[in-house]
């Protein structure tokens, strides 16, 4: 197999080595964002989003989304990142026992495959909530921070706040 050695075979951990709380978080996260892009899935965006939402403040369709928005909307994707950010401190100290030299290579060639699949489910799928993409692009940044020292990433985050701000700004400008 390529940039394998012999001796290591492909195969899912074994369910000793597994964190099952983990999975289940990680399990419960994909749930809630399955929840939120069915939102976007079953509803029209603009003037007949607004229209089939608040204009009727007593029906199905605005209870269904004012719960997924108060119980579901941001709070997945935050636990999501927060278990793939751990899953790839795991990945590296996992790979790092078997073979050291070679835990960037594989780790950037995973990420590689998540920003192919984030590609064509973007552009040959048309699914504009792709964000698989972004999931590739950071994890490739994350890994190379993921020794810095925690005062530094402490320090960082007003930083990325105020990026995330301005990002959201524009974004939200151009859509009203």
């Amino acid at each position: 197999m390529l940039f394998q050695p012999a001796s290591i075979v492909p195969a899912p951990l074994a369910k000793e080595d597994r964190i099952a709380s983990l999975d289940v978080l990680r399990g419960v996260a994909i749930i809630g964002i399955l929840f939120i892009n069915v939102v976007g899935f079953g509803i029209a965006t603009g003037e007949k989003f607004s229209t089939a939402v608040f204009g009727d403040l007593l029906s199905a369709d605005f209870f269904s989304y004012a719960a997924v928005y108060m119980f579901f909307e941001g709070k997945m994707r935050a636990v999501f990142c927060m278990l793939f950010g751990a899953g790839i401190l795991l990945f590296s100290i996992n790979k790092q026992k078997i073979q050291p030299k070679r835990v960037a290579l594989l780790f950037y060639l995973r990420m590689l495959w998540l920003v192919l699949f984030g590609l064509v489910n973007a552009h040959l799928l048309l699914w504009n909530g792709d964000i698989l993409f972004f999931y590739g692009l950071f994890g490739m940044l994350v890994f190379l921070l993921r020794k810095m020292k925690p005062v530094y990433m402490v320090m960082a985050i007003p930083f990325v706040t105020v990026v995330w701000f301005v990002m959201g700004t524009f974004y939200y400008r151009d859509i009203r």
